[in-house]
């Protein structure tokens, strides 16, 4: 064994040692980043070689196995499944005892490449198999010698098997150990012959516990007896029917196609002895997933009581079938009539359900109709739903997911196509155009924690108004509005609802034109007090009162925002951590005077600010906590004033697209006695760093990026200056330096990049 990031270095050292192994039954070369050819062919005498593992660095993109590799005729195991490259198998039939030749699992084509694959007796898989991919070696009769083939198979090209000895050779796949079995016939195929591809399906006859079948692009005119009225694959656990042209179909139930004509027939398989043999269990009898996809004449599939498949089906796919209308949950043409409710018990076990792209698909029942749906998906299906899915999900926390995207003009009524009562392990919600929800509906969503509002004109959860608000509280912690046209008003009664809100997003929505904060804490039963009443009659309905224990708060594109300065601005806030603001550049026009306070709580600890129309309107309170101030796209410069007041706690200062030759100048600076870390990020006006710098002793970090007109650091009595701080990192981009060179620095500067 061979392994390490850096062994190709000693590979050659050892050829000798290797050339002696010759009792070697096993290799592996883990890391391999040389070439095959340096090392292999030192393990020529090697012939008893049973096992070889290759497991390639990632800086190498494809193997070349030498030619030497094909003599170890006792080897019956090549594993190259963490190969990403191309793979060369020139000579793989002479390893006449090969076993297991293992691939990616992203790259089965490299199976397809076998030539005369027949001579590989013992082969136990062989993932893709290509009709007619060359004149000769790839013929389907090379299957017919294989004889241990189990796994998976997938036999392609099959337009290309010839009527004359063809079909009679295509006996290959009846073996015990196949589990899964792909056939497909080219979708781009111009010669079309019904006839002859219904005899060569007809022949391929699997063997009668197979688990997994696949049928993709047939153009005959019937699914083949073996898998119809002489079912003899009934321990099927999963049906993938494709692009097939059929007349009748597998015993599923009743299913309709739209004819020539456009006259619905029936077209499953209802005579008196395929009732029969349904009632003897004679059907299939562990169907755990059924996908239909491209069946464009598919109109109904109702159900069908004899069937028992329904009771076993985990997942069902059906994509792409544009005339369908009813599924066996909605039918009206089922052979026996039901009970209400009845319908819905045939799918008891159902886990995954997918429906794309089946416009004309009439009202499903609510969805999901039982707690065992842990995986849906409805788009383009015809309901009002331009999306639905529901997922398990790690984006934020451990727990399933629930997006919604109603059509355009869907109205209340919309909410009823979803059992809720269903949904009560979502962990988050994103809604998406949708009419307003009625609170008494998400109160449903018990473990809910993040919601997300996107769009639509109003987002007010009803009933409300003279209800307590103890009884429509949700275990929300999270909320994000974004391109909303709801009102302050109508947010801060949103979020009243949710006493444990911890963080808050609210991004381009016009209608929020100031901001300040409620008195009492979400979820409270206390009336607004009459300086609030007061404010919310002026506002208009354009003020949002954000609840007290609110700890991070992001404000994005809200252009007419500002922070109300009555009743102290955000003071309230005493748990706020972290706020940003982007593109809000009236956010604090109302702090213009110094008598109007200061619009921070104490609390806060990191701050940004973007794109703001004037830094003189910064301020912050003497027992301030920030230590991260981030200044994005402003004019304006910090001045003596606000970082007297920072001195002590601020560690870290950001200036990105500053508009202002000295953002900050050196005597303001120098005030900031607790600064560990200095960045100036695309400041193209930028041209000398704070004079003093180099005297303060706090910092050890700096970055300069993208500021094409910075010069030297300031002189010190005409040379460069020496740093009094232990400058631990020092990041410098050329683009930064206009004089061609970097400034010079004292030995106090422990690492210095220049990118």
């Amino acid at each position: 064994m061979l392994f390490g990031q850096y062994h190709g270095s000693f590979a050659k050292t050892f050829c000798d040692l290797f050339r002696k192994a010759k009792a070697l039954r096993t290799i592996i070369l883990s890391g391999a980043s040389y070439s095959m050819e340096d090392i292999l062919p030192n393990f020529s005498e090697t012939i008893h070689l049973r096992y070889l593992r290759i497991e390639p660095s990632h800086n190498i993109c494809n193997i070349n196995l030498p030619d030497m590799l094909f003599r170890f005729y006792h080897l019956e195991v090549i594993n190259l499944e963490q190969w990403n490259g191309p793979i060369s198998i020139r000579h793989m039939t002479n390893l006449v005892k090969l076993r297991h030749f293992l691939v990616p699992e992203n790259k089965p084509r490299v199976h397809s490449n076998i030539s005369e694959v027949g001579k590989l007796k013992l082969l136990l898989e062989l993932r893709r198999f290509e009709v007619g991919k060359e004149n000769v070696g790839f013929e389907l009769s090379q299957l017919a010698q294989l004889t241990e083939l189990g796994g998976s198979l997938g036999i392609y090209n099959l337009e290309k098997v010839q009527e004359k000895g063809g079909v009679n050779e295509i006996r290959p796949i009846h073996r015990n150990h196949l589990q899964e079995l792909t056939l497909e016939w080219g979708m781009k195929r111009s010669n079309r012959d019904p006839t002859r591809e219904g005899n060569v399906l007809e022949n391929l006859v699997p063997h009668s516990d197979l688990r997994d079948l696949c049928i993709r692009g047939h153009r005959g005119t019937n699914c083949p007896t073996w898998l119809g009225e002489n079912l003899f694959v009934k321990n099927l656990e999963s049906l993938h029917l494709a692009d097939v042209s059929w007349k009748t179909f597998p015993p599923l139930g009743e299913l309709w196609l739209l004819d020539e004509p456009r006259v619905e027939c029936k077209c499953c398989i209802s005579s008196p002895s395929f009732q029969k043999n349904c009632l003897e269990k004679k059907c299939f009898q562990n169907l755990k997933k059924l996908v239909f996809v491209k069946i464009p004449k598919l109109t109904k599939w109702a159900g069908n009581q004899n069937c028992g498949f329904f009771f076993h089906l985990e997942v069902l796919i059906i994509e792409d079938c544009p005339e369908l209308k009813e599924l066996p949950f909605s039918c009206s043409t089922c052979s026996q009539p039901m009970q209400e409710g009845e319908k819905l018990t045939w799918f008891p076990r159902l886990r995954e359900l997918k429906i794309v792209r089946c416009p004309n698909l009439r009202t499903m029942p609510p969805i999901p109709w039982t707690r065992t749906l842990c995986s849906i998906k409805i788009a383009e299906a015809g309901s009002d739903f331009q999306e639905l899915a529901y997922s398990s999900s790690h984006f934020r926390k451990p727990g399933y997911r629930l997006i919604i995207h109603a059509e355009d003009g869907a109205d209340i009524l919309f909410w009823n196509e979803l059992a809720f009562c269903n949904f009560s392990d979502v962990k988050e919600l994103i809604i998406r155009d949708c009419p307003p929800l009625p609170m008494d509906i998400i109160q449903m969503l018990s473990s809910l924690e993040y919601i997300s509002i996107v769009g639509h004109s109003s987002i007010v959860l009803w009933p409300f108004g003279g209800e307590s608000h103890v009884t429509h509280q949700v275990p929300v912690e999270e909320v994000s509005i974004t391109n909303s046209g709801a009102s302050g008003k109508e947010v801060t009664q949103l979020l009243s609802h949710f006493p444990k809100l911890s963080s808050l997003r609210i991004c381009d929505s016009e209608n929020i034109t100031e901001v300040g904060v409620s008195e009492k804490r979400s979820g409270a039963q206390q009336q607004q007090t009459k300086e609030e009443e007061e404010i919310v009659a002026t506002a208009e309905g354009g003020l949002l009162l954000l609840p007290t224990q609110l700890e991070k708060l992001i404000l994005r594109g809200c252009r007419q925002l500002r922070i109300v300065p009555n009743s102290g601005g955000l003071q309230r806030l005493h748990s706020l951590r972290e706020l940003s603001a982007y593109n809000c550049p009236n956010l604090l026009s109302s702090y213009s005077g110094s008598s109007s306070g200061f619009p921070f709580p104490t609390s806060l600890e990191q701050l940004t600010l973007s794109k703001l129309e004037e830094l003189t309107n910064l301020s912050f309170s003497s027992s301030s906590r920030l230590h991260t101030l981030s200044i994005d796209d402003s004019s304006g410069v910090l001045s003596e004033s606000i970082c007297s007041l920072l001195s002590t706690s601020l560690t870290r200062l950001c200036f990105f697209g500053s508009k202002e030759v000295e953002p900050i100048p050196g005597d303001a600076l120098l005030l900031l006695t607790s600064l560990q870390e200095l960045a100036y990020c695309f400041c193209n006006k930028l041209q000398f760093l704070p004079t003093g710098l180099h005297t303060l002793a706090s910092i050890k970090y700096l970055c300069i990026s993208e500021c094409p007109s910075l010069q030297l650091l300031p002189a010190a009595q005409g040379r460069p200056p020496e740093f009094s701080a232990e400058i631990r990192d020092l990041r410098m981009f050329h683009e930064s330096i206009a004089q061609g060179r970097p400034p010079e620095f004292s030995a106090a500067i422990r690492d210095l990049r220049l990118f």
